[in-house]
């Protein structure tokens, strides 16, 4: 008959199980609820129809290795539940309520395998918060469709997913952040977007996804697409090649930290179609060592100091007037 569990095992570091048959089904509070758990290893299934606040429930639980599964239809307060259970291999969910805030859900299950979601479309629609969501997740390959059309803030929403080939299109209708959301990728190759309207902050976005080939579409498509702020965004994304696609205009953040856009893409050949940006783009080829031909109009921009620093291949450079230093 419980109803309130909020943090009545919390910090119990030798806790390892529960009692067979233990059934909080009634409950509706279970906030902190096995917090910091360190040597919990197993619990039962998450059954219950009332229950609405699960934020930090299983945070820091490192040793919990029992497949987690969810049905809780009218559950809105998730944040942090899952942070830090590095050792757990599946999570099933098959129903939740309407959620706003899925920051740091499922952050840190370094050694998940797999993630099911029934309804992941549906009941991500109200999602607003995805910040740091599936953060830290080395091992798992891929991701049930999630719907980001409501979301305002993504950053580092699948940072440091090392594992992930291909994630689906995004809806980035109402977002405003999208800063290191695929950051340290390595086994990235195709991701897109759309509906770009919102001139996010997108430093470091792409940084250090290795094997993205070509640059993700639904980017830089014009001024309404570009983002405010993106320095580093494609930074060390070593292989590459092909980003003939953009036309990098309207950037408005005349911070000179803008910069270095592309730096360290040593096999990037086909650079943006055109950069026509008021403030410039400082070292934004930097080290681009595979770069042999470019042609810009660089005749309004104040600042593109470095820009092509490093370029060791670089043997045609059509800029007919730089009016900067």
């Amino acid at each position: 008959n419980g109803q309130d569990f909020s943090y009545a095992f919390s910090y119990n570091h030798q806790l390892t199980s529960l009692p067979s048959g233990f059934s909080f089904v009634n409950a509706t509070g279970c906030r902190g609820m096995f917090e910091r758990c360190y040597n919990l290893k197993a619990v039962p299934k998450l059954i219950a129809p009332n229950l609405t606040d699960t934020h930090r429930m299983f945070e820091w639980c490192q040793s919990l290795k029992s497949k987690i599964e969810i049905d809780c239809p009218n559950l809105s307060y998730v944040n942090t539940m899952f942070w830090g259970v590095h050792s757990i291999k599946q999570v099933h969910i098959k129903r939740l309520g309407p959620i706003t805030d899925f920051s740091s859900f499922l952050r840190g299950a370094l050694n998940m395998e797999e993630f099911i979601w029934d309804n992941s479309k549906q009941e991500t629609s109200s999602g607003i918060n995805f910040s740091e969501a599936f953060a830290y997740n080395y091992a798992i390959t891929s991701y049930p469709e999630m719907d980001t059309s409501s979301a305002t803030g993504c950053r580092s929403m699948f940072t440091n997913n090392y594992s992930v080939k291909k994630y689906q299109t995004f809806d980035l209708l109402n977002c405003t952040n999208t800063q290191s959301m695929f950051y340290s990728n390595y086994a990235l190759t195709d991701v897109a977007f759309k509906n770009v309207q919102n001139k996010p902050n997108s430093n470091s976005m792409f940084n250090s996804c290795w094997n993205l080939r070509t640059a993700p579409s639904g980017f830089f498509e014009g001024y309404d697409s570009t983002p405010s702020y993106c320095p580093s965004m494609f930074s060390t994304c070593y292989h590459l090649t092909d980003a003939s696609h953009y036309i990098i205009s309207g950037i408005t953040n005349t911070n000179t930290n803008n910069r270095s856009v592309f730096n360290n893409c040593h096999r990037l050949k086909k650079p943006p179609a055109i950069i026509n940006s008021e403030y410039g783009l400082r070292q934004m080829f930097e080290r681009c060592e595979s770069l042999e031909n470019v042609s810009y109009d660089l005749s309004s921009a104040i600042d593109s100091a470095g820009m092509f620093n490093y370029c060791y291949s670089l043997n045609t450079a059509n800029i007919p007037v730089i009016n900067t230093s």
